[in-house]
């Protein structure tokens, strides 16, 4: 019989730390897609790339700052606190051409010399990043920093060192909930059950087990494809009460009166909202219609057909044999009628549309509409986009020749 004990024996256990890497690293991307500056090393990466098991464990960077994270699930001592130090001033003496920081991620509390080290940092950091504190101050506490834990090999990179302790483990529900709770804080969902929570929680700790594994790495662009398709895949039937109307009782279904009275609401609203862009597109394309009806419209530069549909373009320039249409522009409009474009020729993928809406709600000063004050992200945020076969600003139809650029017509 083997040793309970032996490496063979514990494998299964090992692996399983070294698995608890997928969760944190999970997290931080959350995080970084929610913020610049998830350290608060003072930086601003906002096109990134996250490479898992390079130099490091975890890495977030782009070509001009590199954060390098090492992580420890298990009891960290004095030497293995200086063997993580002088493997961070490596990395910065090997890495010239970035500006590197260095962060240690402990499952558990760091205890040097029987004092908790997050502590004594944490409060030196407090002092450095404060604008009102003089430089002597910083060198003083800096100085009180070193010499309690005999740090004066590492002065150079002390300001770029940051201490996590956060217990991220894979199967922990409050890891599940924190991942959750960036995810809500990023993006704009419904989620009654944490389906999508769950399942986008299970596909991107995958992801970066894969990744982990082959030493991969994966931009902030793919990071957002995976969450956005996850969002998008979730939702497709989220608003299927609302356009019925009904609800299910035991024997049978029945008229829910609150679901029939917002679905109205919403219906006035995206009717004034569609009167008035459209009122306003006839105006702006009165000239155009005037003289595609004496001339002929526009040929298609799809298939040479002259594009007549919606009444000579009327509700919208399209083609009437292929169906080209060379203008969408998404909108977002309130109860009351107002309206907000939010994207202009959008792409009409799904995980796209997530997207555009993270950006939309991101550019303003706050969730309500602008005329009336009603908040607009709620339960039902996605029944208030349509998409209209126009451009916008109207007068982009100025610029329709453009549309000819490689077609043979």
């Amino acid at each position: 019989m083997g040793n309970y004990y032996d490496k063979k024996s514990t494998g299964g256990r090992t692996t399983s730390k070294i698995e608890n890497q997928d969760s944190v690293a999970a997290i931080y991307a959350l995080e970084q897609l929610h913020s610049t500056d998830i350290f608060g090393f003072g930086t601003k990466i906002v096109n990134f790339c996250i490479k898992c098991e390079g130099e490091e464990d975890i890495e977030i960077f782009n070509k001009e700052k590199h954060i390098f994270i090492q992580l420890k699930s298990s009891v960290i001592g004095k030497s293995d606190f200086a063997d993580i130090l002088d493997h961070f001033l490596t990395l910065n003496s090997d890495n010239t051409s970035t500006e590197n920081f260095f962060v240690l991620t402990s499952f558990v509390p760091i205890r040097i010399n029987e004092k908790n080290f997050k502590e004594y940092l944490d409060d030196y950091v407090n002092v450095l990043v404060n604008p009102y504190e003089t430089d002597e101050k910083k060198k003083q506490v800096k100085d009180d920093l070193i010499s309690n834990f005999a740090l004066s090999k590492y002065a150079d990179i002390i300001d770029k060192v940051r201490v996590e302790v956060r217990p991220l483990f894979k199967d922990s529900k409050d890891t599940k909930a924190i991942f959750g709770r960036y995810l809500r804080l990023n993006y704009i969902f419904k989620d009654s059950g944490d389906i999508i929570v769950d399942n986008l929680y299970t596909n991107l700790t995958n992801k970066f087990a894969e990744l982990r594994r082959k030493r991969g790495a994966i931009t902030r662009v793919e990071l957002e494809a995976v969450v956005n398709s996850a969002i998008s895949k979730g939702s497709i039937f989220s608003g299927l009460s609302l356009s019925v109307g009904y609800s299910k009782i035991e024997n049978g279904y029945v008229e829910n009166e609150q679901k029939v009275k917002k679905r109205d609401l919403i219906m006035a609203g995206f009717k004034k909202a569609k009167k008035d862009i459209m009122r306003g597109w006839r105006k702006a394309y009165r000239k155009e219609m005037i003289i595609s009806c004496i001339f002929s419209a526009k040929r298609c530069p799809q298939c040479g057909h002259p594009m007549m549909a919606n009444m000579m373009g009327i509700f919208g320039i399209a083609c009437p044999d292929c169906g080209f249409n060379p203008y969408v522009t998404m909108f977002m409009f309130c109860e009351c009628g107002a309206y907000e474009v939010v994207k202009a020729q959008p792409e009409l993928d799904d995980d796209k549309q997530i997207q555009y809406l993270k950006e939309f709600f991101d550019g303003r000063e706050s969730d309500v509409c602008k005329v009336c004050g009603k908040k607009l992200i709620d339960e039902y945020v996605e029944n208030r986009i349509f998409y209209a076969p126009i451009p916008y600003p109207y007068e982009e139809i100025d610029n329709i020749d453009e549309i000819y650029k490689n077609s043979i017509y």
